[in-house]
């Protein structure tokens, strides 16, 4: 559905941009009136502003404002639960609302999912860094969410569909002088071989890629690996049962069996170098990590270790 903007006013969590749909008179109607009532001077007639926008859902199923108002509204009201299903609602109408995503971004944020917040934070930047006339239209909620984006990173080591392709796509790692190898870290609970709830939002990026069409060429060599407390014995086997557990999350996810090569675990084998000054506990973090080799779907699995610099 084409959408005309006729008013854009920036805010965080509440209705932030006014616009109108095409051939949707009554749904422009009901949202101009919720919009009203949201901003009358005193606390809103909560109920009545969901009423309408709920109204205007009905009567434009493919426009997807309504649906990202609501999760305003609810996000306002701290239930953040409810802001993010109507979010999610409103990107799956139009991938193409970058506010969504990145109020999205805020509700996860707000229900202490940092993770899940970075996923959606960079799905609404791209979409703005992509279209010169969004990014000339928006610079100052770009860049408002560049830096949420890069306080966040600081402490929290996501990675995000573009930094993902650029090492397995294998052409663009050529392009760029990187191995097709890249370490990625993984939450897991304690001791166990069950992904953490918020970084399941990592493997669910990871998963994207690999169901890319510009992956369909290459198939991954997933490999686990630990810290090195505990048993040698024991650090194997966790391993490879994360190995194994990210392997079993992105079939689930859609992935297809003959984009994995192989599953490995590796233990504690292989430590990264610790930094100079790095605290052990830091280190420790870093080494409890899931690398992806990408091999081409023609290369043997040594040529494409070797390739990749992998042990």
């Amino acid at each position: 559905m084409k959408k005309i903007w006729l008013i854009a006013i920036c805010g965080m969590m509440f209705i932030s941009s006014i616009g109108y749909a095409e051939n949707c008179g009554q749904g422009n109607a009901a949202v101009e009136e919720a919009v009203k009532l949201y901003r009358q001077e005193g606390k809103p007639d909560y109920l009545k502003v969901v009423e309408l926008l709920k109204k205007a859902k009905e009567q434009c199923p493919n426009w997807s404002a309504p649906s990202r108002y609501l999760g305003d509204v609810f996000a306002k009201q701290k239930k953040y639960d409810d802001a993010v299903g109507y979010y999610y609602e409103a990107v799956k109408i139009d991938e193409g609302d970058f506010e969504a995503y990145l109020y999205l971004g805020d509700a996860y944020h707000e229900k202490g999912k940092t993770i899940h917040a970075l996923k959606f934070y960079s799905k609404g930047i791209e979409l703005l860094e992509s279209d010169i006339r969004l990014k000339g239209e928006h610079l100052d909620l770009l860049r408002k969410y560049q830096e949420k984006r890069t306080v966040l990173s600081k402490d929290h080591p996501y990675q995000d569909e573009t930094a993902l392709l650029n090492v397995l796509d294998k052409k663009k790692a050529t392009k760029l002088g990187v191995r097709p190898k890249i370490d990625t870290y993984i939450k897991f609970e304690t001791g166990a071989a069950k992904i953490d709830e918020d970084w399941q939002a990592q493997t669910d990026t990871i998963a994207e890629v690999l169901k890319n069409d510009v992956m369909k060429n290459y198939r991954v060599i997933i490999q686990g690996h630990t810290g090195t407390r505990g048993s040698a014995e024991s650090n194997y086997r966790l391993s490879l049962q994360r190995a194994e557990a990210v392997k079993t999350y992105l079939l689930e996810s859609g992935v297809s069996p003959a984009s994995v090569f192989e599953v490995e675990g590796k233990g504690e084998d292989y430590p990264l170098p610790q930094k100079e000054d790095e605290p052990d506990n830091e280190w420790h973090r870093r080494n409890r990590r899931v690398v992806f080799v990408s091999c081409s779907k023609d290369e043997e699995k040594e040529e494409c270790m070797k390739k990749a610099g992998a042990e």
